[in-house]
């Protein structure tokens, strides 16, 4: 696509839940697994100690900086935890005038709230927003159909109706998110239009559903993926930057990035000189250790319990430039620490 600035699979931390984890490691440009077992709860433990994230770089350059996302603001703390990590303004469900019990909230409806806001920042300077949009969380529960439809798309190998319904489910959620996506594209046009800024979208997931990874028997149904499953590791999604801004990053396609160098990618585009830059370190790490930096996904191990896999100790062997890493971050002032 001719506005696409790169595209590819994305190495995240969690796996089937913990959009916290992914939600800190994107905005401060740290993975969480550095953080030991207090990396499993970024809002509420590493949240109140950090100094400085994307969102302050942002901030630097002007930009007018807003967190509009689907939970209450007192779920894992997120409320203030955005306020740590920089947003001068969040919006949670309640905020939006949004139901926020349970994930039962549409994307396209979430957007439609969100933009009524934005809109008001058209023309006070460039804006950052962050966008959380929750309608394929798990469950995927299968959907009472009339008895004459039918699924356009099926698994093929063992499965069962119950498998193809729960996928069917997924697939309709996907088209709902589409219609957000698009909304909010058709607004950034808009805005182009009238102030002449171009603008950037970054779309990523942040965790596999525990629909499909076998993590939560609770959410994953009557249906188990995991004979199904290819030799795909359940901690890749997907990114995606694109937009009518200048294009400052090279990337091949098929390329997986860690999740935490999206906001070095992302950075590029705000530093006016290369001493703004935010974290380049993180580019060097990606460089130097691959996606992930605590070895192989096997090694890792995948349990069954929602604890474990939210910063499971069974890491692979760590690579050797993490040191360099965190000095770097240490110099740069990330983290209140002692």
């Amino acid at each position: 696509q001719p506005l696409t600035h790169a595209l590819g699979p994305l190495f995240v931390t969690p796996i089937g839940g913990g959009t916290w984890m992914s939600e800190f490691e994107v905005l401060t440009g740290m993975d969480s697994r550095l953080f030991g077992f207090h990396g499993r709860y970024t809002h509420t433990m590493l949240a109140p100690l950090v100094k400085r994230t994307l969102v302050h770089a942002m901030r630097e350059q002007g930009y007018v900086t807003t967190a509009y996302y689907a939970s209450q603001a007192n779920f894992f703390n997120i409320g203030k935890a955005m306020e740590y990590y920089g947003f001068e303004r969040n919006y949670p469900g309640t905020a939006l005038g949004l139901n926020t019990k349970g994930w039962n909230i549409t994307d396209p409806g979430l957007m439609d709230a969100a933009l009524a806001i934005a809109r008001k920042d058209e023309r006070k300077g460039p804006v950052f927003n962050y966008f959380q949009l929750v309608e394929n969380h798990s469950p995927h529960s299968c959907k009472k159909r009339d008895t004459s439809y039918q699924q356009e798309i099926t698994l093929t190998g063992p499965a069962t109706k119950a498998h193809n319904c729960q996928l069917d489910t997924y697939l309709d959620r996907v088209k709902s998110t589409e219609v957000a996506v698009r909304k909010l594209m058709d607004y950034f046009e808009g805005v182009e239009r009238k102030t002449g800024r171009p603008y950037l979208l970054v779309v990523f997931g942040d965790h596999q559903p525990h629909s499909f990874t076998g993590t939560r028997t609770e959410y994953t149904g009557a249906a188990d993926f995991q004979a199904m499953r290819k030799a795909v590791d359940p901690r890749v999604t997907f990114f995606h930057m694109l937009g009518t801004a200048r294009k400052r990053v090279q990337w091949r396609d098929g390329d997986m990035a860690p999740l935490y160098l999206l906001s070095t990618l992302i950075g590029a585009y705000v530093a006016a000189k290369p001493q703004q830059q935010f974290l380049p370190v993180n580019a060097k790490a990606a460089a130097e250790c691959g996606p992930n930096l605590f070895g192989t996904s096997a090694a890792l191990g995948v349990d069954t319990t929602y604890q474990s896999v939210l910063g499971s100790t069974r890491h692979g062997r760590a690579c050797p430039f993490i040191g360099s890493m965190v000095r770097s971050y240490r110099r740069d002032g990330l983290m209140r620490l002692h």
